[in-house]
């Protein structure tokens, strides 16, 4: 009994160590996590470093939704919502609504533009990206417009 104790114990161990090899160190991470834009809408860019020789992938857009200025929840736009192009060989250009991505193909940053948010609610979305193991996401928020008094 002890000789099998013994060995579902080393085997444990073993995976453990296994598991805690994983180097993450490599995968994907924005330099931000969240990008701000006012009513007027614009362009910003935010850096990923990869220590990847292969670039990382889109994975996934995600609506945020707000109710009287508080989270409530998060959507998964669907891909049939999405247009995903490739308007040369350097670029991916993914948009949704509102809001555009573009990826060039280095993968070392991500493009985002937002039109003019002529709504009266703010809103927001998650960009999702993936590397092999593990992957990052920047969240995207635009203000409403503010109504004369």
């Amino acid at each position: 009994m002890k000789a099998v104790f013994s060995r579902v114990l080393i085997v444990c161990l073993l995976c453990t160590l296994a598991m805690g090899c994983d180097d993450v160190s490599k995968e994907p991470r924005a330099e931000r996590n969240s990008v701000l834009f006012d009513a007027t809408g614009g362009t910003e860019s935010v850096g990923i470093t990869c220590g990847l020789t292969l670039p990382w992938t889109f994975h996934s857009l995600h609506l945020l939704v707000y109710r009287n200025g508080r989270y409530q929840t998060e959507i998964l736009i669907p891909k049939d919502k999405i247009t995903i192009e490739k308007p040369d060989k350097t670029r991916t250009r993914i948009h949704y609504d509102w809001i555009t991505f573009e990826i060039p193909e280095d993968g070392r940053k991500v493009i985002i533009t937002a039109d003019e948010n002529r709504t009266n609610e703010s809103r927001s979305v998650a960009f999702d990206g993936h590397g092999n193991i593990d992957g990052f996401s920047i969240k995207v928020t635009q203000s409403c417009k503010k109504e004369a008094h």
